[in-house]
């Protein structure tokens, strides 16, 4: 009969770790929220990010895992699949926004608050467009909807 938890090799499933990788994000990550609501602000990325960074260490070290299993090994062939993952991404990207642009269902302007958007608890924010006709709009970037 086939064990539900436990594998072959008398490891837990992949599947109960990425139950268990949810679990500790939301254990860490909800302190985080709480705090930050206090505040009247949402975290920064960069907090997000290191959040999730130290979940996947503490799910790695209770699997008692090398590392490199997450990282992969820092070498040539490393270098070489993160450049081609972020091309692809981009391209993720900009293949429907080009689409959305060359047939005129959208257009797109920079924001005229600029990159300062991006700093946290920027109170110098200008107006945004109206929502109801911007289908998208990020912090120094808008792409809105000409109908």
């Amino acid at each position: 009969m086939i064990n539900p938890f436990i594998n072959s090799h008398r490891r837990l499933r992949s599947g109960w770790w990425i139950a268990i990788f949810f679990v500790v994000l939301a254990a860490l990550l909800f302190p985080l929220l709480l705090f930050s609501r206090g505040e009247g602000a949402s975290p920064p990325i960069w907090q997000q990010a290191l959040v999730v960074i130290i979940a996947s260490l503490i799910c790695q070290a209770l699997r008692r895992g090398p590392l490199a299993e997450l990282t992969g090994r820092p070498d040539f062939s490393w270098f070489k699949g993160f450049i081609i993952g972020a091309g692809l991404g981009a391209a993720l990207m900009l293949a429907p926004a080009t689409l959305l642009w060359a047939t005129g269902q959208a257009h797109f302007s920079l924001n005229a608050g600029g990159a300062i958007l991006l700093l946290p608890h920027s109170h110098s924010s200008p107006p945004l467009p109206s929502p109801k006709k911007c289908s998208f709009v990020a912090s120094s970037f808008n792409a809105c909807s000409t109908a």
